[in-house]
């Protein structure tokens, strides 16, 4: 619940925080995923601190991403493009972490 708004089911989660990112309201993105959500919400949670200068928030929010992707590190990347030893470090761990499917 934010202010009067209760949001119901993953897809208005979603929804909401894709909108905040869209709007650079980070720190509504941010209290909209602290109790939870998917790695999309998430994803769209971290691009809406890159759109704020948030890194540090970023990073906070990957931690809550149980399985992150190819997005989630590639927004935690873009977010940190200033720090490049942070940026650098986002790297290695998603060519650690993540498995990317190729369809020849």
């Amino acid at each position: 619940e934010i202010g009067s708004l209760r949001l119901q089911g993953v897809g208005a989660l979603g929804a909401a925080v894709h909108a905040c990112e869209r709007a650079s309201a980070w720190s509504v993105a941010l209290r909209l995923v602290e109790e939870g959500g998917d790695v999309q919400a998430i994803n769209s949670a971290i691009a809406a601190c890159k759109q704020g200068q948030q890194w540090h928030a970023a990073m906070l929010l990957f931690t809550k991403v149980d399985v992150p992707d190819v997005v989630t590190y590639t927004a935690l990347v873009s977010c940190a493009r200033d720090k490049w030893k942070v940026a650098c470090q986002v790297l290695r761990a998603s060519l650690i972490g993540v498995r990317c499917n190729v369809i020849l």
